[in-house]
């Protein structure tokens, strides 16, 4: 198992073993290069832990451990995990921030227990066949263990097919599940596995503070929370992009570090309206950065596409995971951890979708139902259209949050899938979530469940997974937990604007940002669909779907796919996000369960 993970942790490896558990960690080496071997060891060996991640606030931990009377053997920050459960036990976890999944086998209470961080910054998978618990950081470690089964869950085939990927706790693999967000697993000697959520219910927003006295804060937390994951024992990069999320994250850690930091951005070829190069060269240069950049080409595209899917373990249907897997594997060639500007835009209002919601969450979303629809009729292939008719028609405020990330309608799902069903309510999960933000007001609730639902199975899952399978560690200082719990406070009217995308985050950071940047455009970072849905020999594109071998049609009705493919190619309807999220489905279908296509090289 720990072979299969061997890009996650390529410096060393270490073992535990007693009668009843095994441990094994694969190490990537950033804080205490020498010191730092896992597994971690209590003082007397009772309790014995593996971490993958970091904690960024283990050094004020480690002195409020070290005065209760324990001693440390290493200066790593993941033996805090060890000290702290045998302090407070379980509760220990709502005190760390950091990305983390780990292991903790207590041997007085012949216990095992597994945590993620409540963001789900970091996967955490396990099976349970009612004698023995396996887990680890990726389902292809799973994939290993004697007698594992490869086949597709059907009931999972459904949530990716609404949502282009499939929520916690499913995956595509049946019998393989997911530890979600904030939950731990508990599993005492002869009984079932118990899952908790540990992290804590969403704060009350505070409406005493003015919009100036908010802005002033935020500039600060924004600031120290890239000043806390700056964290480590080797030089950091980071991911550039032409926007100001990045620019700023740029230009807060430049302000930390002893040397010029280097900045990563990819571009494509052949579509300069999607090159985000000469925008992110041109910022670098402003805040006194080296930087790197590749651009990529159509070919180039499909070869990286393999690649991505074979990492991520699972189809997620984003097209940006090829560029995203070139631009990982130019960081990695010269750095281990790279700061990243993900998750700026769900708690900040950045989507159309938290504009939409402002407009369209109480009364006004009944007026705009009917305009919507007429809207909708007049230009058929419209996706953002129909999309934005369904929303404002959605019964409540879960289905219209569904709905906005919904890939096919259920009437769709219904007659894509063979057996001709499509669960009509959303994930049991959403309504948890939102159960837990109930004392928010509709938009809060909207940004809570946007910042908790789709961001760890989405854009969190492949950052991590195919930044790993380089062996860079991607870090998100917008989600840093200090700072997360400082911004919902924040009244959600603040943070939404109907006109500005994140307009407080940006007023926030602006003593930073070079103006230039400030002034630019928002542009979402989206690859050129050509890339893989006009026809090619070299690698894989939509035309797969409709071959005589197509996995997909396994599972999905071929007259259907076809009839997407067909609308598409003749300009009737928008199927791009659709059609991608389909051979994203087929291309882990070959790679991992009929094997038929050989890893990349």
């Amino acid at each position: 198992m720990t072979g299969a993970l061997r890009h996650r942790g390529p410096d060393d490896e270490g073992f535990f073993a007693d009668p009843r558990a095994v441990l094994g960690a694969r190490r990537l080496s950033i804080v205490d290069l020498a010191g730092g071997r896992q597994p971690l060891a209590s003082e007397d060996g009772s309790v014995q832990t593996v971490c993958n991640g970091e904690i960024y606030n283990f050094q004020p931990e480690r002195a409020r451990l070290e005065a209760a009377g324990h001693r440390f053997r290493s200066a790593t920050d993941s033996e805090v995990v060890v000290h702290a459960y045998e302090e407070e036990g379980i509760a220990a976890f709502r005190r760390l921030n950091g990305i983390f999944a780990l292991a903790v086998w207590d041997a007085t209470r012949h216990r095992l227990v597994l945590a993620r961080d409540p963001l789900g910054v970091k996967p955490l998978y396990y099976t349970w066949d009612g004698a023995t618990l396996a887990f680890a950081s990726e389902i292809k470690a799973l994939l290993t263990l004697p007698g594992a089964r490869r086949m597709v869950d059907p009931e999972a085939l459904d949530s990716y097919l609404a949502f282009r990927f499939v929520p916690s706790p499913r995956t595509l693999f049946q019998g393989v599940f997911k530890v979600g967000p904030g939950e731990l697993l508990e599993l005492d000697a002869g009984k079932e596995p118990r899952l908790s959520c540990y992290a804590p219910p969403p704060p009350t927003p505070d409406r005493r503070r003015s919009s100036a006295e908010w802005t002033e804060g935020l500039s600060v937390e924004v600031r120290n929370a890239v000043r806390r994951q700056m964290m480590g024992d080797v030089p950091l990069g980071v991911l550039l992009s032409g926007g100001t999320d990045s620019a700023a994250i740029l230009a807060y850690a430049s302000e930390s570090a002893g040397a010029p930091l280097h900045a990563y951005t990819v571009g494509f070829d052949g579509d300069p309206d999607l090159d985000e190069i000469p925008a992110a060269a041109a910022t670098a240069a402003a805040l006194g950065a080296v930087h790197r950049h590749r651009r990529l080409s159509f070919a180039g595209h499909r070869q990286r596409l393999l690649r991505a899917v074979r990492a991520l373990d699972e189809p997620i249907g984003t097209p940006t995971i090829a560029a995203f897997d070139l631009l990982c594997s130019l960081a990695g060639g010269e750095r281990k951890a790279v700061l990243s500007g993900q998750g700026a835009d769900e708690p900040f209002g950045g989507y159309r979708r938290h504009a939409a919601e402002k407009l369209s969450g109480g009364r006004l979303g009944r007026l705009l139902a009917l305009p919507a629809a007429i809207a909708s009729g007049l230009r058929p292939g419209s996706d953002v259209l129909e999309r934005a008719a369904r929303v404002t028609a959605a019964g409540g405020a879960n289905e219209r949050f569904a709905e906005t990330l919904a890939l096919f309608p259920r009437a769709e799902r219904a007659r894509l899938q063979l057996r001709g069903e499509a669960d009509p309510s959303p994930p049991a999960e959403l309504a948890a979530l939102a159960a837990r933000a109930a004392h928010l007001d509709p938009l809060g609730r909207f940004l809570y469940l946007d910042s908790r639902f789709g961001l760890a199975d989405d854009l969190l899952l492949y950052a991590d997974k195919i930044g790993m399978a380089y062996s860079l560690e991607v870090r998100v200082p917008f989600l840093d937990l200090e700072l997360l719990r400082f911004v919902e406070t924040i009244p959600a009217a603040l943070r939404v604007s109907a006109l500005r995308p994140k307009q407080l985050l940006k007023r926030a950071t602006a003593g930073a940002v070079p103006a230039e940047v400030r002034a630019r455009a928002k542009r979402n970072f989206s690859p050129p669909h050509q890339a893989w849905l006009a026809p090619a020999s070299d690698g894989p594109c939509a035309d797969w779907l409709v071959a005589r071998d197509a996995a997909v049609g396994e599972y999905l009705d071929r007259d259907e796919i076809a009839r997407l493919l067909r609308e598409q190619r003749e300009g009737r309807r928008d199927r791009r996000r659709q059609l991608f999220a389909l051979l994203a489905f087929e291309i882990w279908h070959r790679t991992f369960i009929d094997g038929r296509l050989p890893a990349p090289r």
